[in-house]
């Protein structure tokens, strides 16, 4: 049985490992009581979330881990999480090199992006590297990929999933979002080609407002199946803090969408979070899914959304509020 995060994982250790995040992000000496906790019961919380790394980093800068097991746990993951980022360097140097020799439009997406937001690349953790072509482009993109060594091994409705020669894992997106489940959202980001600057050569970079709404709708779709993982709070938090930006923008294009509720709320409860701020809502059952979901979604909730959605659709009501996502 899958081990997961419940209410007897008391919410002191919940903010403890908010609070070591908040300090990781912005290199602040915030005061942070590390008294009687229990650290296994941290490392199986920021591994869950695919953030030991950060959480092992912040604990050595205070000097709170001492030789042990735990400590060598830790470390495990803070390696494994700069091999894994040389290991993306390398896929996108290779990713650029193959679509500027072959001519073909290409946008890096998700974490290939956001971690030049992060006070350091590898601290944005990512198992894998997402870019996107132009659907017309989609099999001579393929070709090419396969052409430099790259290696195919699933295909679905909307991305071709590869393999490097280092075995590191490449998806080739050319549609973004379904139309049957967010489709007022599918649309806008379907244009996206025409909200985008030149880089270099042949590569995109998306305009504000549509990066942001497609980060929202990626986090949306985690929610639906089960997991948003805390990482995608911390990514909305750079994109908030890191960037210069246009708010009537974001504002204008949030509200052609379906998920102006949920991007207020993620929006809300990431200032709270990693701003430190204090509102009056309270988040305790939407804190609560997001921790239990990690970040992936455990499979036993899965099949729970799915049973729902076999009835009546996904609605999920969090403290006053709600997100109401298609089925």
């Amino acid at each position: 049985m899958e081990k997961t995060i419940t209410k007897a994982l008391n919410s002191r250790l919940v903010d403890t490992f908010i609070a070591l995040l908040r300090s990781a992000m912005t290199n602040s000496n915030e005061e942070i009581d590390l008294k009687d906790v229990n650290y296994e019961e941290l490392f199986f919380l920021s591994k869950f979330h695919d953030l030991a790394h950060l959480i092992y980093y912040e604990l050595q800068k205070r000097n709170a881990l001492n030789d042990g097991e735990i400590t060598r746990k830790f470390k495990s993951q803070f390696d494994t999480s700069l091999y894994r980022a040389v290991q993306r360097d390398v896929a996108i140097e290779k990713i650029r090199n193959t679509f500027e020799r072959c001519g073909i439009p290409f946008i890096l997406l998700k974490g290939a992006y956001l971690m030049n937001l992060y006070p350091e690349s590898w601290m944005r953790s990512s198992s894998d590297v997402d870019v996107l072509v132009k659907l017309g482009d989609h099999s001579i993109a393929v070709e090419a990929l396969k052409q430099s060594g790259f290696t195919a091994f699933t295909e679905s409705k909307h991305d071709v999933s590869f393999y490097t020669q280092e075995r590191f894992h490449v998806e080739l997106h050319y549609l973004l979002i379904e139309k049957d489940w967010l489709p007022n959202t599918a649309n806008l980001l379907e244009d996206i080609w025409n909200y985008t600057t030149s880089s270099d050569k042949n590569e995109r970079i998306i305009n504000d407002e549509l990066l942001y709404l497609y980060h929202l709708a990626h986090m949306a779709k985690h929610f639906k199946i089960g997991g948003c993982g805390v990482r995608s709070f911390i990514d909305l938090w750079f994109l908030n803090h890191s960037i210069d930006y246009d708010a009537s923008k974001r504002k204008s294009i949030l509200s052609e969408s379906d998920i102006q509720v949920f991007a207020q709320q993620c929006e809300l409860l990431s200032e709270q979070w990693f701003s430190n701020k204090i509102t009056n809502q309270k988040y305790d059952e939407f804190e609560e899914y997001i921790i239990n979901g990690g970040i992936y979604g455990t499979t036993e909730r899965k099949v729970i959304i799915e049973k729902k959605k076999a009835k009546n659709g996904l609605l999920i009501i969090l403290n006053g509020f709600f997100c109401h996502i298609v089925a």
